[in-house]
């Protein structure tokens, strides 16, 4: 039971962690102390032309299709009984979505199960591949952490 808080502190902490406000770094060459952000270093980086945006785009979209762009990979799917015996273990759900379990805590980051990562139904990025299990075969969640909206 210690092991599993220890755990939870741990994760929690790291977590929290991520949540921390921009330090300055009145040293460095690229932080403008006026502004208290940082600014891309001088040079030919700004100094694009129109004709220069209009190669890149170009570029990319008479570039040849990426077969495996176009095919996705495999999902491996999960039913309702592999995921009784879900212990110890991490699962990549999709996106920004892990189901991990550890010392029989089940841990759900960011659940994303909709077709798109968007409030909307109709805009925002679609998924590459489908949910690998769904929610009704999910196991009992303990904890839930959104990271990010």
């Amino acid at each position: 039971m210690l092991f599993r808080w220890a755990f939870l502190a741990i994760f929690f902490s790291i977590t929290l962690s991520g949540c921390s406000g921009t330090m300055t770094y009145p040293n460095s060459p690229n932080f403008n102390k006026q502004t208290a952000r940082f600014q891309h270093p001088k040079g030919d980086l700004h100094n694009k032309s129109f004709a220069d945006l209009f190669k890149f785009f170009s570029a990319y979209f008479t570039r040849e299709s990426d077969v495996r762009e176009n095919a996705g990979f495999p999902v491996l799917l999960s039913s309702k009984s592999n995921l009784a015996t879900f212990k110890e273990n991490v699962m990549w759900v999709g996106h920004s979505t892990l189901l991990l379990n550890h010392s029989g805590l089940t841990i759900m980051t960011d659940p994303q199960f909709s077709g798109r990562a968007s409030p909307f139904s109709f805009m925002g990025p679609k998924r590459v591949t489908s949910s690998p299990l769904k929610i009704a075969d999910l196991p009992q969640i303990d904890v839930v952490v959104i990271s990010h909206n």
